[in-house]
């Protein structure tokens, strides 16, 4: 709506004034005149109608008042006409006013009379309706600024009720005017109940004092910060909440208002306290283990290791800096460059694993070993971020392995090498030799008549024998020889860079020599011969096997001449084939006829001597020959593969047995048997004992195979998935002669075995000799750590037994219980126990 124009300029009151008089004049004048006109006329013609005197004088009297009237009448009509003429504008300007919408004033905006346009009343109109313009304009602006204000406290309103955390606005007096949808949640209290209510009424007892004591702070004029945090716990629906809070004070001085962001820590804590108990387990792991940790951020090149590293190694914390430098300085300098390379092809993801043993330096000087494990994290590029991991002390592992390793390559009796050993060293011999264009002499020793020796004065004086003859010999080699003990009572000596083979017959003379003096042993003086046979690489053989094998022809030669002599190998030393092939056809002959026969040795409880179980035994009882021990011919049928036939017939006879046993009601024991190790590698062995087992009917827990370390070592990948299978069945298995062999522990580990059969070799020396009651209680460990049952071979005292009992041996066997029984004895002796 256009704003009216502003009146003339002048002088307003005089022309309003002028106008109303004027109209006035020319409204009332006229008539009032003409009035008064009629009024004269009609007195004058009165009056002259009347003759008296006193009625005349009456009657002008009466004109006078008429007059006077008339006048009066006029000045009061002048007067009200004038004055309704002079409101009226302005009663119109009320009445309008009063018409005026208050929430929309422009909408009341007058026209302007012209006939007022240019005095005071248009003016004032003029002026009433830009004040109702900018009142509206007013209002417009202020409704505008309010509906601006809702949207922002709505959109505000909204962004706190989706925030996760609680959030309470609180008064200068420390009430809560407004809180969030969160914070209702988390207290279990409506608006209703929590506007108006102290915020520190709300948490626990005990933290009240010191959420007031932060208000006061934050309320403090001087006080430089502007919120604080503080944890506490507040008064939930289901009971006390841990939460988190942050105060933060609104504008300054006392009279601030605050606000209280809080979240629920509930969880955090728990999972705080969780892992301060799982932290503090894994530090008592740690100590439990002795196990060191390191770690190295890559990305920052960071160190740290665990007080365990540094005690391990004798150190104390503040004596040497967490650095990988520190580290590798105590690394043994032989050791320094093959552990970074580990490192480095694992980082390098070229190796699977980081896991080296190396030596490290102990404060006292000494050298320790460690097994160091470690793994890393690695980024998206392959670029390694993160390695950390443990290390221990294996020192005594290594001692323990070092000793294995010793006791699995040397004769135990003579503590020299034995079959394991010698053949390396034959192989190192003849290549190295074959390098320089000299000649290697293998001597093959055998003691005659030893037989007669063992069986007449027994079996310990023959091993002492063993060890005086092994002592002699050693005195009488060169430094540069080799001598092993290869079994019983047979030795080799290899002789390197030989320019001629008289120089093996001169160490064959010197040796024959040493064995003239007699040797004393427990009293006994005994006199030996010795039986040499040689042969020389390369005319002989350029292999181990043929080496040893020609050797040993040519000693047999050595042994028919009358023994005490040397032989070299020549090509007519094939009548000691012949004679092995005669055992041969022996041999097949035995199997088509049936010629063997089975005895079984009882296994029994060490600690009540119960029998439970016992060992098949073959046994050749041959129409000429009489009985022939199975070393004669086993051999023989091992190196013809006939211990193939022989292994299946025993393993029919065995399970025969058993069946004919449960058929007459007689639950028997298990029964172990034998597997060499042809058996073995041929394959299939798995296949024929479980077939057999269906065959016969025999449950696969009365079955036992017995297998030795020398014939799974060398080929573990092929014999482990058969054993498995067995043991899976039911099939116990047995490890045989342990520590006469290898004696890994790596590959020990991997056998599915359920015994472990200690060799009568360790037994018969103790409880007599330290090393031999050492050797004997650490396989009984290895057993149980291992969750294996033991047993002890060869028992044939009660000083052996008592031995074996006191450190918790499971099972026995020998001379002490029982011989080996025909089938018919067995059976008796078990009814006898039975009873």
């Amino acid at each position: 709506m256009s704003t009216p124009k502003p009146p003339a300029t002048g002088k307003p009151t005089t022309a309003l004034l002028n106008t109303h008089v004027s109209r006035i004049v020319r409204i009332t004048l006229p008539a009032g005149l003409l009035l008064l006109v009629v009024i004269l006329g009609a007195i004058d013609i009165i009056l002259r109608s009347a003759e008296q005197v006193p009625f005349r004088n009456l009657l002008m009297t009466v004109v006078a008042l008429v007059v006077v009237a008339w006048l009066l009448g006029f000045a009061l009509l002048l007067s009200f006409v004038f004055l309704r003429q002079l409101t009226e504008p302005i009663e119109q300007l009320a009445r309008r006013m009063r018409r005026v919408n208050p929430l929309e004033p422009a909408k009341s905006i007058m026209a302007i009379p012209a006939d007022v346009a240019g005095n005071e009343i248009g003016h004032v109109i003029q002026a009433t309706n830009q004040l109702l313009q900018k009142i509206d304009d007013g209002l417009k602006n202020e409704r505008l600024h309010a509906a601006d204000i809702e949207a922002r406290e709505l959109f505000l309103a909204q962004i706190l009720d989706n925030m996760v955390e609680g959030i309470a606005c609180l008064g200068p007096d420390l009430k809560i005017t407004r809180v969030n949808h969160a914070a209702n949640l988390l207290i279990g209290r409506s608006n209703f109940d929590l506007i108006g209510t102290e915020f520190s009424a709300l948490l626990s007892f005990g933290d009240r004092p010191r959420l007031n004591s932060r208000f006061t702070k934050l309320g403090n004029r001087d006080t430089p910060e502007g919120s604080m945090a503080l944890e506490a716990s507040i008064m939930g629906k289901d009971g006390e909440v841990n939460i988190a809070l942050n105060l933060t004070r609104l504008g300054n001085g006392g009279n601030s208002g605050y606000i209280i962001v809080f979240r629920d820590i509930s969880e955090t804590k728990r999972a705080q306290v969780k892992l301060k108990e799982n932290e503090e387990r894994f530090k008592l792991a740690v100590r439990a283990t002795r196990c060191g940790v390191w770690d190295h951020d890559l990305k920052t090149g960071k160190f740290w290791w665990s007080p365990e590293f540094l005690s391990m190694l004798g150190y104390e914390e503040s004596e040497i800096p967490a650095a990988l430098e520190e580290k590798l300085k105590l690394t043994h300098p032989e050791d320094l460059a093959w552990v970074k390379t580990s490192a480095e092809r694992y980082l390098a993801q070229e190796a699977a694993d980081y896991n080296p043993e190396y030596r490290m330096k102990h404060k006292d000087g000494s050298w320790v070993w460690v097994e160091d494990r470690g793994t890393a994290e690695w980024d998206a590029s392959g670029v390694a971020l993160r390695f950390s991991g443990t290390m221990n002390d294996c020192t005594e592992r290594k001692r323990f392995e070092k000793q294995m390793m010793y006791m699995a390559t040397h004769d135990p009796l003579t503590d020299l090498p034995n079959r394991t050993l010698l053949n390396d060293r034959i192989d190192h011999a003849l290549i190295g030799n074959q390098r320089v264009g000299l000649m290697v002499a293998v001597l093959l020793l055998d003691i005659d008549r030893f037989k007669l020796i063992n069986d007449s004065l027994g079996h310990e004086i023959g091993d002492q024998l063993i060890r005086s003859v092994a002592q002699r010999l050693q005195q009488n080699i060169r430094p540069t020889d080799t001598l092993a003990r290869l079994s019983g009572d047979e030795f080799v000596v290899i002789c390197e860079d030989l320019p001629t083979p008289q120089e093996g017959a001169r160490v064959a003379k010197r040796l024959l020599s040493s064995m003239a003096a007699h040797f004393m042993v427990d009293g006994n003086q005994l006199n030996i011969g010795m039986s040499i046979g040689i042969s020389v690489s390369p005319s002989d053989g350029v292999a181990s096997q043929d080496i040893l094998r020609h050797a040993d022809t040519a000693m047999h030669s050595a042994k028919a001449a009358g023994g005490n002599c040397y032989r070299f190998f020549v090509a007519e030393m094939n009548k000691e084939a012949v004679q092995r092939l005669n055992i041969e056809r022996q041999i097949h002959e035995g199997i088509e006829r049936q010629q063997f026969m089975l005895h079984y040795q009882p296994k029994v409880d060490i600690q009540t001597r119960e029998i439970i179980g016992a060992e098949a035994l073959i046994r050749w009882p041959h129409r000429v020959h009489g009985m022939i021990n199975p070393m004669n011919f086993i051999p023989v049928a091992e190196e013809t593969g006939q211990i193939l036939a022989i292994g299946e017939w025993v393993l029919r006879e065995a399970l025969a047995q058993i069946c004919s046993w449960r058929a007459r009601g007689f639950e028997p024991v298990p029964i172990a048997v034998n597997l060499s190790g042809k058996q073995l590698m041929a394959g299939g062995v798995d296949e024929l004992i479980l077939r057999l087992l269906r065959e016969f009917e025999v449950p696969a827990h009365l079955l036992e195979i017995e297998i030795t370390e020398s014939s799974v070592m060398t080929k573990m990948d092929k014999v482990l998935g058969p054993l498995k299978r067995l043991r899976d069945e039911g099939v116990g298995i047995a490890l045989d002669d342990f520590g006469t062999g290898y004696s890994s522990l790596a590959y020990l580990r991997q056998l599915p075995i359920s015994e472990l059969k200690i060799d009568r070799s360790f037994v018969k020396d103790v409880p007599g000799k330290p090393e031999a009651n050492s050797i004997a209680a650490i396989i009984l460990q290895i057993g149980r750590e291992l969750g294996l049952k033991v047993v002890a071979e060869g028992i044939e005292t009660e000083d052996q037994l008592l031995f074996l009992q006191e450190r918790k041996c499971d099972i026995g066997q020998g001379w002490l219980f029982y011989k080996a029984l025909h089938a018919t004895a067995f059976e008796k002796k078990l009814k006898k126990t039975a009873q």
